[in-house]
């Protein structure tokens, strides 16, 4: 049985607000996809959100009441970034 395939933090271009941004995801854990800290520019600053694994399998914002309403809609793209990486 082989080792598993360590996750590493990686960089997606998405657009946001009509241009295309440079977002980083760094996984919490290193073997497993659970919670991505994700980070995207707003302001020259860096926002950080969590993408977490629910039940089902899919990546959800968690606490979507403290985060902005177009970062949120960047949900299901953000979420097939991390099933694609």
């Amino acid at each position: 049985m082989g080792r598993a395939r360590s996750l590493t933090r990686f960089k997606k271009q998405i657009m946001l607000n009509g241009k295309m941004v440079d977002i980083d995801f760094h996984p919490v854990n290193a073997i497993e996809k659970q919670l991505y800290f994700v980070y995207i520019p707003v302001d020259n600053k860096p926002f950080r959100i969590h993408m977490q694994k629910t039940a089902d399998g899919s990546f959800k914002i968690p606490m979507k009441e403290r985060v902005p309403n177009n970062i949120c809609e960047l949900e299901s793209a953000l979420e097939e970034a991390i099933i694609n990486s």
